[in-house]
């Protein structure tokens, strides 16, 4: 036997051999975590199926019933049973004392719900994370991150994603829970300026080969940029996994500026504003099934049940991946037993576009 002695990471402590060529010149580069001042895990809620709701009206129905009805009759009509993190008494609480009101949150990858949310611990949501959240219930045109701790286990790295809302914890999927960084911090007093949330060292180590100044939103479109780049993925796909994602150092003004180009798409891209949509056809037998039930694609089709088919999703789209969920798979199967109506059918094909682009743009880098 030839023994090695394998060195460890102090964060990481992985116990295989690293790479130490790409690691060195991994670890020149800005951690998102050093970026941003402050960060968190996102919203844990306690009980998902009451606490997100489609719609606004759904939630607005569910506040009312916390205000008028007693907790007996909230367990026997919204099926709680008994207390455990998430408590009936303490969410009721929370709604009475009218602090907060109707968002939407960033549940799933495109795929936004309706909650109350009053920035209270352990009321109507176990976790509220309100020393981030409230930076976007205080400032409804601030921009958000989402990452979390490298996923050893997953093929590629894939854990970012910009949003503007609150921000449920388990929008990326894996072993980590999202955490989430704001562009900006907003003050409770609406008289005072909000302040940018970054850290001035890292912030200068990212653009100290930059020949003029840019804007906090432009370093953030840079970092999104580079982190959708496949080349960079591909070459540090293995450090990427193992701790939270790393920012490489632009070489100078161009390559800053053609990768801030590129995440400001994007951005508007993973945010939906951007006005695209993808002509897809429904392949439907006499029966007219429109209802979501088995998903799977075969033969160039995506089955939403064993009898209608959506047709014009390629295989490479159908297979795309933000984080650990498959995004369009995971989109039908959060809605099976519900109905593929006009509404959810224009959403969907935003959605594959939104894909479909994504996937060029990162072709370009």
């Amino acid at each position: 036997f030839e023994f090695k002695e394998v060195k460890l990471d102090s964060k990481t402590a992985v116990f295989v051999p690293q790479d130490n060529v790409n690691k060195e010149e991994y670890d020149k580069g800005v951690s998102l975590v050093d970026l941003f001042n402050i960060y968190s895990a996102g919203i844990v809620m306690g009980r998902d199926s009451l606490c997100a709701q489609n719609s606004k009206e759904d939630i607005e129905k569910i506040i009312l019933d916390f205000k008028t009805k007693d907790e007996n009759d909230l367990r026997v009509k919204y099926s709680l049973g008994k207390d455990t993190d998430w408590k009936v008494g303490e969410a009721k609480k929370d709604i009475e004392s009218g602090v907060g009101k109707p968002v939407e949150i960033a549940y799933r990858i495109f795929d936004n719900r309706w909650t109350y949310y009053s920035g209270k611990q352990n009321g109507f949501h176990c976790r509220s994370r309100s020393e981030v959240m409230c930076n976007f219930a205080n400032d409804e045109n601030n921009l958000g991150l989402v990452f979390s701790r490298g996923d050893s286990s997953a093929r590629k790295f894939s854990n970012i994603l910009a949003i503007d809302k609150i921000v449920d914890a388990h929008i990326l999927a894996g072993p980590s829970i999202a955490s989430i960084a704001t562009l900006y911090i907003a003050p409770d007093d609406i008289s005072k300026e909000r302040t940018v949330n970054y850290n001035v060292a890292p912030l200068k180590t990212l653009t100290q080969n930059l020949s003029h100044n840019v804007s906090e939103k432009d370093v953030f479109n840079y970092c999104y940029g580079v982190l959708y780049n496949l080349a960079y993925r591909e070459k540090f796909n293995d450090l990427l996994k193992l701790d939270y994602p790393k920012v490489s150092i632009p070489a100078n003004q161009e390559e800053f500026d053609k990768f801030a180009m590129a995440g400001k798409r994007l951005i508007e891209l993973h945010l939906m504003k951007a006005n695209v949509s993808k002509e897809l056809d429904l392949e439907l037998d006499e029966t007219q099934n429109l209802s979501i039930e088995q998903v799977k694609y075969q033969d160039g089709k995506v089955y939403i049940n064993k009898v209608t088919a959506i047709c014009g999703i390629t295989e490479e789209v159908w297979n795309y991946f933000i984080g650990g969920y498959q995004i369009i798979d995971k989109w039908l199967k959060t809605h099976k037993g519900e109905v593929l109506d006009y509404d959810k059918f224009s959403h969907l094909k935003k959605i594959v576009a939104i894909v479909e682009e994504t996937i060029k743009i990162q072709k370009t880098l």
